[in-house]
């Protein structure tokens, strides 16, 4: 039984997940409630796109490590709705054919592992990020110059091994002025860009 503002999460069980493929588009509701958070949907090897309803209100990816669409290899295109606030701990690792992939720009939080291994890299991020997770973007392709004011936390290992980062600084990008009266970088964690092109020199803009 589902109760009026109770938070719904999709899930798909596993002797189901074979049978799945193509192109999925997860639904807004159940029955009467709006769905609000994606759960386990790993190894799904038969999909290839993920999109979500309109009218969706997703608010995030659960955070315990068996939610998301990790290990799903054939994954090429997932497209969030922009209610997206939360990406948990290993939502799309190892999705090694992610090409189409865009951070919604209220993405506060991305967890553990979030994104270790997957094919992608981010030419930007988002001004509303507050925390990056251990592993979470670890041997992808980024590509990004600026890391936003707002930030609090960079966990270890949280870039490592992303060649095509060369420069990444602390700045305010448009609108991001309040932010760096609001927030305070507490964390970088060890390693956190170890073996990338990081210009350690370079922290905050002038």
């Amino acid at each position: 039984t589902i109760t009026p503002g109770q938070k719904v999460c999709i899930s798909i069980k596993p002797e189901y997940r074979n049978h799945i493929g193509g192109k999925i588009t997860l639904p807004a509701k159940s029955g009467t409630q709006q769905i609000t958070y994606v759960g386990d949907m790993t190894e799904m090897p038969n999909v290839t796109e993920v999109y979500f309803q309109n009218g969706s209100v997703y608010e995030g990816i659960r955070n315990d490590g068996h939610s998301g669409f990790e290990s799903s290899n054939n994954i090429s295109h997932i497209e969030l709705p922009g209610t997206m606030r939360y990406l948990g701990q290993g939502a799309f690792m190892a999705l090694g054919n992610l090409q189409g992939f865009t951070l919604p720009d209220g993405v506060e939080y991305i967890g553990d592992f979030c994104f270790n291994m997957a094919s992608i890299g981010f030419e930007t991020l988002p001004g509303s990020l507050r925390y990056i997770g251990v592993n979470a973007c670890f041997n992808n392709n980024h590509t990004f110059s600026q890391i936003p004011w707002g930030i609090t936390h960079i966990m270890a290992d949280a870039f490592g091994l992303n060649n095509n980062l060369q420069v990444a600084h602390f700045g305010h990008t448009e609108g991001q002025e309040a932010l760096a009266e609001e927030n305070n970088l507490i964390t970088i964690g060890n390693n956190a860009f170890a073996k990338s092109e990081y210009n350690s020199d370079e922290k905050i803009a002038e």
